[in-house]
């Protein structure tokens, strides 16, 4: 996940990388939050899965946030 994040800030000049994920899906959202992604908000309704529509958390990271995380990791 780190080599996708360096690639996208430092790469292609990116500011934000963000993610859409199903609300239920608890163990990658708390993976997400580990390596510092924020939620941003719900997407209600966002996607049909089996018949049923379900809601989607948005979720991002900033370039400033991610150097500020790699700062502390090399402390």
């Amino acid at each position: 996940m780190q080599e996708m994040l360096d690639y996208g800030f430092n790469q292609l000049g990116l500011n934000k990388i963000w993610l859409r994920l199903e609300v239920d899906n608890e163990k990658a959202i708390k993976s997400y939050k580990r390596i510092g992604y924020i939620e941003e908000g719900i997407l209600r309704q966002d996607r049909l899965r089996k018949g049923v529509f379900v809601d989607r958390l948005r979720m991002s990271i900033l370039k400033e946030e991610y150097i500020n995380i790699m700062k502390g990791m090399t402390r």
